[in-house]
């Protein structure tokens, strides 16, 4: 009877075959994490951006603070062949090793250049925060500019904290000019100071939902000398269009802002000076049209918080469509008293409850 040598494990091979198999779940887990940018000039924001579209990981780009006077403008597109659609989030305000958010950051278009001109074509999240974006220019969206493609409605639009100042534009849309698919949020900004022939803060042409909440626009003006300062278009039956705990006032044009589409608008707890008299949605009420009070914040400040005798005090919604930040605009807890604030800035007082 022969026998037969039983062969001995080979402890290399043993550890090549475990590698193997382990080859698709290493690339799974490379293709979920974040990968973190930090960037202080125009040249590393752009390869920051440029690198983020195609490297197959969510991105986030953190801004240190100071100001970047742009001689091109950022952009970002997924049109590329490569092109990802995982999440990218702009974020500003930060120390030097982008480890705490500690001060701003200004990206200044100088008069000269869009700010941010971001194009999604696929069904991406996009996030644009605490940043001020100042003095763009361009034929449309002078700040920001952004296009969504995805027409499967997947993308999602996030601006939140930011300053849109002193943009302006050669046709419309000095601050901002936003279209295509997908769910937009826009939350505690503040704009102010843009100017275009028309529609001097912007338009917002969308296939699915927007929600505008704690915003304060004003001081924001067409030069043509006529006109509405924001355009808003649902332009599908099954877009929904919310507005809530808003400041739109004293933009020097024919009126704050032009409500038009064939989706829902509904108007919540807004103080709005004049918009277009059109069919409202059923959660609509609690708007005013009175003067918002502001407090004088200095010589050359951009910021517009409440007097203390506000009619815009705890005059808020506390549960808006599409939700409430944390914060305030400058970083202070959104809710002091009863009710949330209208506007962008919560109006602070002695102890909550309103007792001096």
């Amino acid at each position: 009877m022969s026998i037969r040598r039983l062969a001995r494990p080979n402890p290399l091979r043993a550890q090549l075959l475990a590698l193997l198999l382990a080859l698709p779940a290493l690339s799974m887990t490379q293709a979920a994490t974040a990968a973190t940018f930090c960037v202080n000039s125009e040249a590393t924001a752009q390869a920051a951006l440029t690198t983020a579209a195609t490297n197959g990981q969510a991105d986030i780009i953190r801004f240190r603070s100071g100001t970047i006077t742009l001689t091109q403008g950022l952009v970002f597109s997924t049109a590329g062949v490569g092109a990802d659609d995982l999440a990218l989030t702009l974020t500003g305000g930060f120390n030097a090793d982008c480890t705490q958010r500690t001060g701003s950051t200004v990206l200044n278009g100088n008069n000269s250049v869009r700010v941010l001109d971001l194009q999604l074509f696929g069904p991406q999240s996009l996030v644009v925060e605490h940043l001020t974006l100042l003095s763009g220019y361009s034929n449309f969206g002078g700040n920001l500019y952004v296009r969504l493609f995805d027409q499967g409605g997947g993308a999602s639009l996030r601006i939140d904290n930011n300053a849109i100042l002193l943009g302006s534009a050669q046709t419309a849309s000095g601050a901002l000019d936003i279209s295509g698919w997908g769910t937009l949020r826009i939350r505690n900004n503040l704009i102010t100071g843009n100017s275009a022939p028309s529609y001097a803060v912007g338009t917002i042409n969308l296939n699915g939902n927007s929600f505008l909440s704690n915003n304060t626009i004003t001081g924001n003006s067409n030069t043509d000398g006529e006109g509405w300062v924001l355009y808003t278009n649902p332009t599908s039956t099954s877009s929904n269009l919310w507005l809530s705990n808003n400041i739109l006032w004293d933009n020097d044009s024919y009126g704050d802002v032009y409500l038009f589409g064939q989706g829902t608008i509904n108007l919540v707890h807004n103080n709005i000076g004049r918009h277009t008299n059109v069919p409202l949605g059923p959660a609509s009420g609690g708007n005013l049209s009175v003067d918002p009070q502001f407090d004088n914040c200095g010589f050359l400040c951009f910021r517009k918080p409440l007097k203390r005798s506000s009619p815009m005090v705890d005059a808020g919604v506390n549960n808006p469509q599409g939700g409430l930040l944390v914060t305030d605009f400058d970083g202070n807890p959104r809710q002091v008293g009863p009710a949330v604030d209208i506007g962008a800035f919560e109006q602070w007082r002695l102890f909550a409850n309103g007792f001096e």
